[in-house]
């Protein structure tokens, strides 16, 4: 009776080392799933803003386009678009820095 106890015994130890190992492996794997999570999610942070940078351009382009369409004054109104938009960048980073 008490080999039979010692049986069962042994064979539960046995198998909660084998479940503690499973939830590590499941934790380590969970770790893992969730620093690829973030970095997707930067990336497409980071796809998305200059995605929406490109469409900025490109409605830039379009209007500058209509407003010229020279090839030379064209050439003239992206440079002044273009300085426009810097200087629009430049004071968000100055109101984003306060």
């Amino acid at each position: 009776m008490a080999e039979k106890v010692h049986d069962i015994y042994s064979s539960i130890i046995s198998k909660v080392h084998i479940l503690l190992e499973r939830q590590a492996m499941l934790e380590e794997s969970l770790s893992q799933a969730r620093a690829e999570l973030k970095k997707a999610t930067d990336e497409n942070a980071k796809l998305q803003r200059e995605n929406s940078t490109l469409k900025a351009d490109l409605e830039y382009m379009k209007v500058a386009r209509t407003l010229a369409p020279d090839p030379q004054k064209l050439a003239d109104t992206r440079q002044m678009i273009s300085g426009l938009i810097r200087e629009i960048d430049r004071c968000i980073a100055e109101l984003n820095a306060c």
